[in-house]
């Protein structure tokens, strides 16, 4: 489970709704950063990267389900904490305002917040209706409190996917600098094996709804009237991974010491070296949708 879920300052014993409603004023939506990705991106490589940059914090999956998963700082705890908010989940701006006083608490004042959400996970408070909101109620909050969004995407659909059917196989998520495999501790595999084998019209299908997907935000975010900061993968995984985030500290107006050294805990994945057939569904890809391959977006 990654380590960034489950740190977090430590609170009081109780607080009600209305007390994180109070705690969360509108100077604060200045603290918090949208870190918006499709999963298997390298969220939380890129995380690793931010928690470089002074005064940053971040944060894990906070508006995701995990079946039977405790997962501490997260909206469903805030859920259990505050009972009240089943009864206002009707005005979603009280809600977001009471949770983010939750995250809030117990952190220092001058601390800045990444909250990591997948697209998935954006649409936790409604799918937008095209006839009258343009993008999942979510962002079109965020968007009016101009809360910078860090837009984290993959420009290989094809790697991607087939990282993903590598996590569903090993249940491992990402490597230390040391080569060690990070295991994801909701995955209860009784084997992990080292080489896998996928089917080629698996990894087509989840290719085609991850790039159908992206399309779809990038629609969204052409209307979010907030600071849309772009990033990817490879660069983060490459050898632009400094100069990436020189220029998301400027974006974010937070100084970044030229002369400092990355030093980050995670590295890439390297998924596909870890598939048998790779040659097998990289040829099936080039017959049945080569624009997978050659995407650039």
């Amino acid at each position: 489970m990654p380590d960034d879920v489950m740190a977090g300052a430590s609170r009081p014993a109780f607080r009600s709704f209305a007390d994180y409603c109070e705690m969360f004023r509108d100077e604060d939506r200045a603290r918090f950063i949208l870190l918006l990705s499709h999963y298997r991106s390298g969220s939380h490589l890129f995380k690793d990267m931010l928690k470089t940059l002074d005064g940053i914090s971040c944060e894990g999956e906070v508006f995701h389900r995990f079946d039977g998963v405790d997962i501490p700082r997260s909206f469903a705890e805030f859920r259990r904490t505050c009972p009240e908010v089943d009864q206002e989940i009707d005005d979603l701006e009280k809600v977001i305002r009471a949770f983010f006083g939750f995250l809030l608490d117990g952190m220092p004042r001058n601390a800045r917040l990444v909250l990591d959400v997948k697209y998935v996970d954006a649409y936790r408070f409604g799918v937008p209706d095209q006839a009258s909101v343009p993008m999942p109620r979510l962002l079109e909050l965020l968007a009016e409190w101009q809360m910078p969004l860090l837009h984290l995407k993959r420009n290989s659909i094809f790697h991607l996917a087939v990282s993903h059917q590598v996590l569903l196989q090993t249940g491992e998520w990402a490597k230390t600098p040391e080569g060690n495999q990070v295991t994801d501790d909701r995955a209860h595999l009784e084997h992990r094996p080292e080489i896998v084998f996928l089917h080629p019209a698996d990894v087509l299908q989840e290719a085609r709804a991850a790039f159908a997907l992206q399309r779809q935000f990038d629609s969204y975010l052409s209307g979010y009237s907030g600071p849309v900061i772009p990033a990817f993968y490879e660069d983060i995984a490459g050898l632009r991974a400094q100069r990436t985030l020189a220029r998301v500290a400027t974006a974010l107006g937070i100084y970044l010491d030229p002369q400092g050294k990355l030093d980050v805990k995670l590295q890439r994945q390297g998924s596909a070296e870890r598939v048998g057939n790779i040659t097998e569904i990289f040829d099936y890809f080039q017959e049945n949708a080569p624009e997978l391959l050659t995407s650039d977006i």
